[in-house]
This record gives structure tokens, sequence and C-alpha cells, in this order.
């Protein structure tokens, strides 16, 4: 059952307002005008969850783990970058081993090692299978060490990374004699 209209008798649907015919306005029924008032009353609005607390703890974590990320990234980036430049020194000196430096020293080669450390390995070549005394030697040497560290313009790179720096010696048979680790607290 429809709507009737009043000026020209056209039977309308139930939910219009105007006849579709002459355009005139339909009269209003009870139940289509306590439909719309219940409508009016009671609109659909869905609930929205309050998800701003969630919302602002992911944006909390993801700023936190960003940042620590990118942290732990300059650091290791440095770290890397500096160890591939010490991997780049060794090799260039390791091309110019074994050279003697010095009367009766030999440089064999040098090493990164972990922890910022760069280690020469020489060989005492004048020296015999005679016993001697390596301490009495390694406290002579390693004052010396540490002054040409502090001092030597070629070092300045490794004492700006705390590098430390192991001078490993040994007989000419290369049996090990004795290490002279020099520290960046030493060369400070």
């Amino acid at each position: 059952m429809g709507k009737i209209c009043a000026n020209c008798g056209t039977n309308n649907p139930e939910n219009y307002k105007y006849c579709s015919s002459c355009g005139h306005e339909l009269p209003k029924t009870e139940t289509a005008e306590a439909g719309q008032a219940m409508h009016v009353a009671m609109p659909y609005i869905p609930k929205k969850k309050s998800n701003g607390k969630l919302i602002l703890f992911i944006l909390g974590a993801v700023l936190f783990y960003t940042i620590i990320a990118f942290a732990i990234k300059s650091v290791s980036h440095s770290s890397f970058f500096f160890n591939k430049v010490m991997v780049k020194m060794a090799d260039a000196i390791n091309k110019s081993c074994p050279q003697m430096i010095d009367n009766g020293i030999r440089l064999d080669n040098v090493q990164v090692q972990p922890g910022n450390t760069f280690q020469y390995s020489y060989t005492l070549t004048e020296v015999g299978d005679a016993p001697m005394d390596t301490n009495q030697i390694k406290a002579l040497a390693e004052p010396k060490m540490i002054e040409a560290v502090k001092t030597n313009p070629e070092m300045k790179m490794l004492r700006d990374h705390k590098t430390t720096l192991n001078y490993c010696y040994h007989r000419n048979n290369g049996q090990y004699l004795f290490t002279v680790r020099v520290t960046a607290d030493q060369y400070e």
C-alpha cells in the first residue's frame, strides 16, 4: 500500500514525501512519522573504540627503538669504518714486509685484531738461541714505544680512536719472546 496524492490521485510508494507525478506534498502517515521520529531520536552511531592510548604506546615504542637503532648504527658504523681503515693500513704495510726497520729487528707483518687492536710482529734477527732476560728487554723497550706512539704523527689516527698497539717479538726461529702492549691510557 502506498501514499495517494491528494492533488492528482497517483499512488506513490510509502517512503515518498512528494508525488512522483505532480510533485505535490504527500500526506504523512503515522507509521512513517513514527519511523522518522524514531530515526531522528535514535540515530545509529557506531561506537568508537578508544585507540588513543594504544596509538601513543605504539608511536612511543617506534620512536624509542628508532633512536636506539640509530645510536647503535652510528657507533657500529663508526667502528666498522675505522676497522676497515685499519685493515687497509695493515694491507699496505704488509705489502712491504718483511722489512728491516733497525739493526737486528725485522717487521714481519701487522694484523688488525678484535677490540680495536693493531698488532706488529717483529723478529729479532741477531738473537740466537741463547737464553735472554725478556722481562729486562721489555722493560727497556716499553717506555720508548709509548713515547713513539705519543709523538709519531703517523700514529695520530690510531691515537684518536684509542687503539691498543701490540708489539710482539720473536726469535729468528719463530719462538715467541714477549709483547709490549701500549693502551690508550698510556699514550694520552
